[in-house]
């Protein structure tokens, strides 16, 4: 069979022409580029002048086993495979060339070039160091963030010391002061640009920008709005301005029209006169386009007038144009082209730490002699151009290189991109040199790598590398899936996805697939469930299923968390499977306890270490004897309390363990080669005691793995734990070899199943709240840190816009990657596709109806009907007692008797804790609604959970709240389950805070209270200096009015008068109790934002009512209930 693009796969081949090809999902991408290769190979003198860049060790080896089995394969294949027998003609070619010109590549297979690029960039550097800059050999850190926190630290440190370098410690001053003094995230900011430093430090050094000068993207982004909404308004834009030059006389508000002769030409300087423009096109409030009936005198067109008949005209004609609304909105969210004058200073001050973390980075490296990747793709650059100039480098490589391949392009980024342009720089047409770039855009997931899919869509949109043409050549057909799979792919996805690219949002049109295959019973299908619980229950049956009939069977999840449900249903069901990257090796017991042991050596006094190791299987103390060590004694290092152990009347297993424990430990302490050596002594001391013993296969590959970082992370012995912690986060517990297979998508890509489940549909990734500090990256210019604005800045304030355009644009591309996930995960299976998804119940159809997902869901995002599936009732879910934790296998420990305490009705001693309050402040407490002695914690916890509540709905908003009560409820429970209430009172608290939430959400008041004000805040803290002493408080609620009063709510779910029948009584009680804790609140808030008019009320939930501090009834501006 031919495929539908052969003629595209043909053009692919020739070697006259630079070729892109994008290859979707299926569509034989590695045999192409194998097959380049080959032909590649048949016309050089070297075999080593062909070289293919991937971007994983795992990739580069799969290509050179590919070529060389191709090479290796003599028999020629069957009739009538038009693929197999064009493979092998062109490996005959280069059997032949190899033959000739003695090559031998079956017995050198060295010599056949595929690399990374971090490989390559790493050959370069390292053959000229010292062009490159680095010097000596080059080894790469396992834990460059180590290094850039490192030089972070280090930089901080000598702009604060005392006769700091004046600028450096004006600047690092400026921008501690724009995150509130939080060098923690700062650090984190710092670090994530440091690690995109080959895209900007060449900008940076080489700068001398004016902070003031406008800003090349927003210059760029401002004209193509404007451009936008002259296009869209077309011959109405003289309506438009004769309707405003009427009406501007008698509307101030329209004074800037007065001089308005023409309509005014594309020009950033004219951002604020085009933002008028298109302010009088939409509403003030939620930005949508003007209606007939919105044109009125109170927006500056009278009735019967001729500006009013003008306007009208215009909106009637344009009502539902979502063309204009977009361009209009548009412009009304853009920041200005230029900074602030505070936005600017603090640009200025980025780019003096900027430099300076660059050297101090620098001096981290050659002091600890390691380096890291981006360092090393620096270096190569610098060999390759030294000054701008030709370097040996270059010359050498272009001397070397025929014909360079890279496979998955859009996996790139713009530094890795600038090097294959300098890499390429110097041929010309018709030397022999040929260049061949393969990827998918839609399968572009790795911009958490750093990855830039735009920059992939950039040389496809200009057809151009640097000097060198590209030809693009589109591939459709899929040797991978069944048709039934192919067909629904394309029918699903291809709605979701744009019509063109977007190279601002990341966005990448679709490509449609054909299938090759012949119809195989292949099959897609849609599962809905009312919740997580009979999602993973019918999984597991769907895995059942498919283990019975297929090979290979594969479970996708977008995140971890959304495998939890269902691996908890696969052991209870005992089904084998393989976690690719889902169990944390720190997780592991047998590792958690090894590392326990470690930081318990490496500190006496690391309390919690020591716990866990001595509970460990290996040491195997049991809680009373823990106990009995511990009382009296709490102030003392667990090794002084275990030497004391013949004072104290413990069991006498207890006794023999700490016996043991104690004379392993001063064996060791013994040994001076062991004291100087902790790794060695640790080791030392997990064998004496036992450690590998009963260790499965699986626990003592996970154990290895820990000792060997351990001793990688201990130079001369001593060890570098952050840098320890950080590499054990990185690394999961090996997965076993098993039929079945649990990966997230990540892990996915580039692998493919015959039968895949994809889980978690209905679920979303856990929302990013807006950063501390948002990096807008500039092309051509060093990147610019934007921190969060204060509070009492307006939101159309520039600095605000600039923040939420920056902000925005993150949301945009990482929904965009979302989309591109999704669409890597359908393309993983070969026969069969389940999507399972789990959302909130319809209640007025709740068998039939689909159920509501979460927003940016799979599910959500798809748009197809996910039917509601019913579980037979033998998996119906059997509920539990959830008031005590289990206790693990591993130690059979009867704890009953210490659970047995009689201090507290259920059976756990509650400690009351106590903020310590230095004398100059006064703290104000959120709590005092729970009216209760410290001793009532239901009522407590009934306060603390609907606080929670409500945080949360205003945070995620009414409708996604109300879409998932259950899980809801379930978080609750767990809440108080972990706060050790009984399980009578779990269900009854959960209960009654749930329909207090309900009952405020069924109120025009709570709506309003939690509604996106234009500013608005839950669980606000604020602090000031009140009458001689420091004061700080939480505010529950607040928000500002349109008419520019700042209000301030505070829940009480119960108040004083309660049981008084009168609610007149409750609320004047309620209001003499908390007025000074209201006054006081309105006290801070005017501190903030003085000028202001401030309204403090109480939100009496049993009653639905606000409450004025003087207790009579309070109302929002035009709110009716």
């Amino acid at each position: 069979m031919t495929p539908p693009d052969q003629t595209a796969r043909a053009r692919a081949l020739r070697l006259d022409r630079h070729v892109v090809a994008i290859a979707p999902a299926g569509s034989g991408k590695t045999g192409l580029l194998v097959q380049r290769f080959l032909a590649a190979l048949a016309t050089c003198d070297r075999p080593e002048q062909v070289v293919a860049i991937t971007f994983t060790t795992k990739a580069a080896a799969e290509i050179r086993d590919r070529v060389l089995a191709a090479l290796t394969h003599t028999a020629p294949p069957p009739a009538g495979d038009d693929y197999a027998a064009q493979h092998f003609a062109l490996a005959e070619a280069v059997r032949a060339r190899d033959a000739a010109l003695g090559w031998a590549l079956a017995d050198t297979p060295s010599r056949l070039r595929a690399q990374t690029i971090d490989g390559l960039n790493a050959a370069i550097a390292a053959e000229l160091p010292l062009l490159s800059g680095l010097g000596g050999r080059l080894t790469v850190s396992d834990d460059p963030r180590g290094l850039i926190e490192a030089a972070v630290d280090g930089v901080f440190d000598a702009a604060l010391r005392p006769q700091a370098d004046a600028e450096l410690f004006a600047a690092a001053s400026g921008l501690l002061a724009a995150v509130d003094n939080r060098l923690d995230s700062l650090t984190q900011s710092l670090v994530e640009l440091m690690e995109r430093r080959d895209q900007w430090s060449r900008d940076l050094l080489g700068a001398t920008d004016d902070d003031s000068a406008p800003l090349a993207l927003l210059v760029e982004l401002q004209c193509e709005a404007q451009q936008r909404l002259s296009d869209v308004l077309g011959r109405d834009t003289e309506r438009l301005l004769e309707a405003l030059r009427l009406a501007a006389p008698d509307y101030p508000d329209f004074a800037w029209a007065l001089d308005l002769t023409r309509w005014p030409a594309v020009d950033p300087e004219q951002d604020t006169l085009y933002r008028h423009l298109a302010s009088t096109l939409v509403t003030k409030t939620d930005k949508t386009l003007r209606k007939p009936g919105g044109i009125k005198a109170n927006t500056g067109f009278k009735a019967g007038t001729p500006q009013h008949q003008l306007m009208k005209a215009l909106v009637t004609e344009r009502e539902g144009d979502t063309d204009l609304e977009a361009a209009a909105v548009r412009l009304l969210t853009l920041p200005p082209p230029r900074l602030s004058p505070a936005l600017a200073v603090l640009r200025g001050h980025l780019r003096i730490v900027l430099r300076h973390l660059l050297a101090h980075h620098r001096l981290v490296m050659s002091g600890r002699g390691a380096s890291d990747f981006v360092e090393v793709a620096l270096a190569a650059r610098e060999a390759l151009r030294p000054d701008g100039s030709y370097g040996e480098a270059l010359l050498k490589r272009d001397a070397q290189i025929r014909h360079l391949l890279v496979d998955e392009m859009q996996d790139t980024s713009a530094s890795q991109v600038a090097l294959l342009e300098q890499l390429t720089e110097g041929w010309q047409p018709g030397d022999g040199r040929s260049l061949f770039l393969v990827g998918d855009p839609q399968q572009s997931i790795y911009a958490f790598r750093k990855a830039d899919v735009r920059v992939f869509t950039q040389l496809i949109s200009d057809r151009q590398l640097g000097a060198l043409p590209l030809e693009i050549v589109e591939l459709h057909a899929n040797f991978r899936s069944d048709p039934a799979v192919v067909n629904w792919v394309n029918d699903a996805l291809a709605p979701c996805f744009p019509d063109t690219p977007d190279l601002d949002a990341g966005e990448v049109p679709f490509t449609h697939g054909v299938a090759q295959k012949p119809p195989g019973g292949g099959s897609v299908n849609l599962f809905g469930f009312a919740d997580e619980t009979d999602e993973a229950a019918h999984g597991a049956d769907l895995i059942e299923t498919a283990l019975a009939r297929s090979e290979s069977v594969a479970v996708l999840a977008r995140a971890r968390r959304h495998l939890m449900p269902l691996i908890a249903e696969l052991r209870q069901r005992q089904i084998p499977f393989s976690g690719v990257e889902i169990d944390p090796l720190a997780s592991r017991p047998a590792v958690r306890d090894l590392l326990a042991c470690l930081r318990a050596r490496w500190h006496a006094a690391d309390d919690l270490a020591w716990l866990i190791w001595l509970r460990a299987p290996w040491v195997g103390l049991s809680w009373a004897d823990l106990l009995a060590l511990s009382t009296g004694r709490r102030k003392l290092p667990w090794l002084s309390r275990l030497r004391e152990a013949d004072r104290i009347s413990l069991s006498p297993e207890g006794g023999r363990r700490v016996s043991r424990l104690l004379n392993a430990i001063e064996a060791l302490d013994a040994d001076p080669r062991l004291r100087a050596d902790l790794p060695a002594a640790v080791r030392a001391l997990w064998h004496r005691l036992g450690g590998d013993a009963g260790l499965s296969a699986q626990d003592r590959l996970d154990v290895d793995r820990a000792f060997e970082l351990i001793t990688r992370h201990a130079a001369a012995g001593q060890l570098d734990l952050p840098a320890l912690q950080r590499a054990v986060e990185r690394l999961y517990a090996e997965p076993g070899q098993q039929r079945l297979q649990l990966m997230t998508l990540h892990r996915a890509k580039g692998l493919e199943f015959d039968e895949v489940l994809l889980v978690g549909c209905g679920k979303a990734t856990r929302g990013d709240r807006k950063p501390l500090l948002s990096r807008l990256d500039l092309p051509g210019q060093a990147p610019l840190l934007v921190p969060k604005p204060p509070s009492s800045r307006p939101a159309d304030d520039d600095w605000c816009r600039l923040f939420d355009f920056s902000t925005g644009r993150d949301k945009a591309i990482k929904q965009a990657e979302g989309l591109r996930l999704l669409y890597v995960a359908t393309t993983r299976a070969k026969s069969h596709l389940h999507l399972l998804a789990s959302g909130a119940r319809n209640d007025a159809d709740p068998i039939t109806t689909p159920p509501r997902f979460e927003a940016n869901s799979f599910a959500e995002r798809l748009g197809v009907p996910f039917p509601m599936h019913a579980l037979p009732e033998a998996h119906a879910p059997q509920p539990f007692d959830r008031s005590r934790a289990p206790i693990a296998p591993r130690l059979p420990l009867a704890a009953d008797a210490l659970l047995a305490h009689e201090a507290h009705p259920w059976g756990l001693p509650v400690p009351v804790e106590r903020r310590s309050v230095r004398p100059s402040e006064r703290v104000l407490s959120p709590d005092d609604d729970a009216l209760a002695a410290d001793g009532d914690r239901s009522a407590q916890w009934r306060g603390r959970l609907f606080h929670q509540a409500m945080e949360a709905i205003s945070i995620e908003g009414i409708p996604a709240w109300q879409a998932d009560p259950a899980r809801r409820l379930a978080s609750m429970h767990a809440a108080l389950h972990r706060a050790g209430l009984p399980t009578d009172q779990v269900e009854a608290l959960s209960d009654e805070v749930m329909a207090a939430v309900t009952q405020t959400l069924a109120s025009a008041t709570g709506r309003a209270i939690l509604a996106p004000w234009a500013w608005a805040a839950s669980e606000y803290p604020l602090a000031a200096f009140l009458d001689g002493e420091w004061t700080s408080a939480v505010i529950d609620r607040c928000f500002e009015t349109p008419d520019g009063t700042l209000w301030i709510i505070d829940y009480k779910l119960a108040a004083p008068g309660d049981d008084l029948q009168d609610p007149a009584q409750v609320m004047q009680a309620a209001a003499d109790r908390y007025r000074p804790q209201i006054d006081r609140y309105a006290q801070l808030m005017t501190a903030l934002r003085p000028g202001k008019t401030v309204q403090t009320a109480l939100y009496l939930v049993a009653l639905n009512r606000l409450v004025s501090r003087d207790g009579l009834p309070s109302q929002l501006p035009g709110l009716t209930e």
